[in-house]
């Protein structure tokens, strides 16, 4: 049965049911999903207050029409549930309101609906899918808050239509410790200045390294404050590459190839010359 015909034995009831819910005091701006022929752009948020269980963490994702669909529903709730260490998510909950912002009578989506959203993986997330308001093109950013994972640039102001990264937290993040000044990777070496990729508007911003990991950096934006720190993964930095004769590269990562391999685009070489390499190989291209 399509998901359409379901929707519409979900919500045949639809004003009968439910009480009014309330968005989340500490709620905070995830992006924004861009326009269809079908609706119009509308804010997705969510809560940082999640409930954690072990590599398990739920968090609340919601958002508001501009008008009601054609089951009666203006806002959707949606509890989303990351598998941290599997790097795999799913939906356990999702309700529709009648009003904007969780107001007005609510239904449930059956469980039997939500079973095959379940156990997807992270990275193989269909960018062309929404499911209760969560493009799958935010997932990997969210999964990044909530997880503390890679590749999340300033995600209070990710939208398709932003030019510049935000001046909005999303979450608290831990202060430097003292002795980070003096760290250094392979890939990267605290202090060193360099642009980095924002997924969303496909844009480069320049940055500082501020703190490291064997496979990301952390960077701090210029003219951007602490409360917009992020770790940057290798997909998202200009990069120079070993290669065997001693050299090193300019590069761009195309994907991920698997467990520290990457498919890596040289500048000024074709896709042709396009080749895996190991993370051990890649290091960040300093900018002044």
């Amino acid at each position: 049965m399509q998901l359409a015909k379901r929707l519409s034995m979900v919500f045949a009831l639809f004003t009968a049911c439910g009480v009014q819910a309330q968005v989340p005091g500490d709620a905070m701006r995830l992006g924004t999903k861009g326009a269809s022929q079908f609706e119009a752009a509308y804010d997705v948020m969510y809560s940082p207050s999640t409930n954690k269980n072990g590599e398990l963490v739920t968090v609340r994702v919601f958002g508001t029409y501009d008008k009601a669909d054609d089951f009666g529903i203006r806002s959707i709730l949606s509890e989303v549930q990351f598998d941290c260490k599997a790097n795999q998510f799913g939906f356990t909950k999702i309700t529709g309101f009648e009003g904007p912002n969780l107001a007005g009578k609510n239904q449930e989506f059956p469980a039997e609906m939500l079973k095959e959203f379940q156990n997807m993986p992270v990275d193989k997330a269909d960018p062309a899918m929404t499911v209760g308001v969560l493009p799958f093109t935010m997932v990997g950013q969210l999964k990044g808050i909530v997880c503390g994972g890679s590749g999340s640039p300033p995600s209070q102001n990710n939208t398709t239509a932003a030019a510049t990264p935000s001046t909005s937290s999303t979450t608290q993040r831990p202060a430097l410790a003292a002795n980070n000044e003096n760290k250094t990777s392979q890939l990267c070496t605290v202090g060193v200045k360099s642009k980095f990729l924002w997924p969303q508007d496909k844009q480069w911003y320049a940055g500082k390294v501020i703190d490291i990991r064997s496979d990301a950096c952390r960077v701090r934006y210029d003219g951007y404050g602490a409360e917009d720190d992020a770790w940057v993964a290798p997909e998202n930095m200009r990069l120079l590459v070993l290669w065997k004769d001693g050299k090193q590269y300019p590069a761009t990562v195309v994907r991920k190839q698997g467990s520290n391999k990457y498919l890596v685009k040289y500048e000024g070489y074709g896709d042709s010359d396009n080749e895996v390499v190991d993370l051990s190989q890649l290091s960040i291209r300093p900018y002044n």
